[in-house]
């Protein structure tokens, strides 16, 4: 089993739409700029597929950024 992230709703739902606004400006920027069916498809797909890794780094890093600020136990 993986490591378990905590994500606070309204982070992710904000990440979310953020990432959604992203990936479709981007595409419709791809179809502007390309006219060949094929190299459009590819460009896309190669789009999708590196905003969701972009998303995936997202979350990570906000996970271990949460994990920074957390106060540390005091010790007795």
């Amino acid at each position: 089993m993986g490591i378990k992230l905590e994500i606070a709703d309204d982070y992710l739902d904000s990440v979310l739409k953020q990432a959604a606004g992203k990936l479709v400006g981007e595409t419709l920027a791809n179809l502007e700029t390309i006219s060949n069916p094929e190299e459009a498809k590819a460009t896309i797909k190669n789009t999708i597929y590196q905003n969701f890794r972009d998303l995936n780094s997202q979350i990570r890093a906000f996970d271990c950024g949460v994990k920074f600020i957390r106060p540390l136990p005091v010790k007795k």
